[in-house]
C-alpha cells in the first residue's frame, strides 16, 4: 500500500503538531491489520486492498472537488499531496498539459489514513455507483483522463470483486473486456433475451428514458441503444449484436463514447438499465426476432395491396388521382415492415425495387425519401394519411399472425 501504512495513527504527530485519529480511523487501522493476517482468505485481501488503492485514485483525480470526503483537519495533508503529484509540461503544441500521478498512496500517515478513511466511506455506500460517478466525471474529464482511468481500472480487474467491477463498468466503459480478445465484451447480464429487443429502440422508451442530448441525432442514440441492450446479453462486439439485429455493416454506425455522441455514460448507461429493468417485468414480450425472419425478403403481394386500395376513401373526382404503382407498393411494404419489426425504414428490405431495371432503382432511390416523409409526418396529407391509417391496421394483424405461428401465405 504504502510506507506511511507501517506508522501506527495512535502514535501520530505530523507539522509539529500531534492530530489525534479518530474512532474511525483507528477501527479502519484495526481492519487493514486483520485483512493482512492468514484468517483473511488471498482473495478477499486483495480485493479490499485493490479497492481501497482505486477509490483513493479517484478522490486524488477529483480534488478539491472532494475535499468535502475528507475529515477538515486533514485536508491540508492531503492538498499537499495532491498537490506534489500534480505537474505540467509543455506540449508540442506550445500550450501545456497537466499530469497527475494518481496510483500512489501519500507517505505523509496523516494524509495516506485521510484518504482510506474516505474511500472506505464510498465503498461502504449503499450505492457504489452513484458515489464514484460524480468523482471520476470530475476527475477524468478529458479522454487522456478517461483513459488513464480506463488503463488502471483494467490493470487491477483481475483483483477486484465481480460486484465492484458492476458498479465501475459504466463509469469506465459499459462492457467488461473479454479476456484475451480486444473489442470484444462479454455479456453481464442474463435476465431478458436479445430477441425481445427491437432492432430501433421502441420510441416511447427513448421518449421515457433516455435524456435530450442537443448535438446529437436521436436516431444513432436509438441504434445504438437497442445494440447495447442486445450486446449486454450476448456480448461480442458492437458488429455482432448489430448483425443480431438485422443492422448492415454499413448501418453499424454508433455512438461509443462522450467526445462522439455528448452523451454522459454514466446517464446513458442508467436508461438502458431503467429500460432492460421494464422489458424484464413484460409479461408476454414480443419476439421481434422470429418477426425480422418472418419477413425476411418480405413484400406486400400485388392481391394484398389490391384489397388494401379498396379499404382507401375515394378521391374527389376535381382531385388529381394518387399512383398506386409498383413504387408505392413498395414504400407501403417498407411502412407495414417497420411497424411489425420495429425497424428503421433505411434497412427494410426492397425486394420490388431490386426486381427493377437499374434505371428505375436509380429513379426510385430519387424519391424514397420524400414518400417515406409524405406516409410518416403527423400532417399527412388526406392520401397519405388513409392510407398510413389502413397499412397500421394490416401489420397490426400481420404481427399477430406471426406471434402466434400462423403461414404468412394467409395475409
Amino acid at each position: 500500500m504504502s510506507r506511511a501504512c507501517g506508522c501506527p495513527l495512535d502514535k501520530l504527530a505530523t507539522a509539529g503538531r500531534k492530530l489525534d485519529p479518530t474512532d474511525s480511523l483507528l477501527a479502519l487501522q484495526r481492519e487493514i491489520i486483520e485483512t493482512l493476517t492468514l484468517t483473511t482468505s488471498h482473495e478477499d485481501a486483495a480485493s479490499f486492498f485493490t479497492h481501497l488503492r482505486l477509490v483513493v485514485a479517484a478522490l486524488s483525480a477529483s480534488w478539491p472537488g472532494s475535499s468535502d470526503l475528507i475529515e477538515p483537519e486533514y485536508r491540508d495533508r492531503v492538498d499537499l499531496y495532491v498537490s506534489g503529484q500534480t505537474d505540467y509540461r509543455r506540449t508540442s503544441g506550445g500550450g501545456t498539459r497537466r499530469y497527475q500521478v494518481i496510483d500512489a498512496l501519500p507517505r505523509d500517515a496523516a494524509a495516506c489514513a485521510a484518504l482510506l478513511s474516505a474511500a472506505r466511506s464510498l465503498l461502504d455506500a449503499e450505492d457504489l455507483r452513484e458515489s464514484l460517478a460524480p468523482l471520476i466525471r470530475e476527475g477524468f474529464k478529458d479522454k487522456a483522463g478517461r483513459a488513464s482511468w480506463n488503463g488502471l481500472v483494467s490493470r487491477h480487474e483481475e483483483a477486484s470483486s465481480r460486484e465492484f467491477r458492476t458498479a465501475v463498468e459504466p463509469l469506465t466503459r459499459s462492457f467488461r473486456m473479454a479476456r484475451g480478445a480486444a473489442n470484444i465484451r462479454s455479456a453481464t447480464r442474463n435476465d431478458y433475451r436479445p430477441e425481445q429487443i427491437p432492432a430501433f429502440l421502441e420510441k416511447d422508451w427513448f421518449t421515457r428514458y433516455l435524456p435530450y442530448v442537443p448535438e446529437t441525432s436521436p436516431k444513432l442514440l436509438r441504434r445504438t441503444a437497442a445494440v447495447r441492450l442486445v450486446q449486454w446479453v450476448l456480448g461480442g462486439s458492437m458488429g455482432d449484436s448489430a448483425a443480431y439485429l438485422g443492422i448492415p455493416s454499413h448501418g453499424a454506425n454508433f455512438h461509443t463514447g462522450v467526445a462522439v455522441s455528448r452523451v454522459d455514460p454514466f446517464d446513458f448507461h442508467k436508461a438502458l438499465e431503467g429500460i432492460a429493468g421494464e422489458i424484464c417485468s413484460t409479461s408476454f414480450p414480443v419476439d421481434y426476432r422470429r418477426r425480422r425472419e418472418a419477413l425476411r425478403g418480405w413484400e406486400l403481394d400485388q392481391v394484398a395491396w389490391e384489397n388494401i386500395i379498396k379499404q382507401l376513401t375515394p378521391t374527389p373526382a376535381s382531385w388529381h388521382p394518387p399512383a398506386f404503382d409498383d413504387r408505392k407498393r413498395q414504400v407501403a411494404s417498407v411502412f407495414v415492415w417497420v411497424q411489425v419489426t420495429q425497424g428503421e425504414h433505411v434497412f427494410a428490405p426492397r425486394p420490388i425495387e431490386a426486381a427493377q431495371a437499374p434505371e428505375i432503382q436509380r429513379k426510385w432511390g430519387l424519391t424514397r425519401n420524400t414518400t417515406w416523409c409524405h406516409l410518416t409526418r403527423p400532417d399527412a396529407a388526406p392520401h397519405y394519411a388513409d392510407l398510413r391509417k389502413v397499412l397500421t391496421e394490416y401489420a397490426s394483424q400481420l404481427a399477430r399472425s406471426i406471434d402466434d405461428g400462423e403461414s404468412l401465405t394467409q395475409q
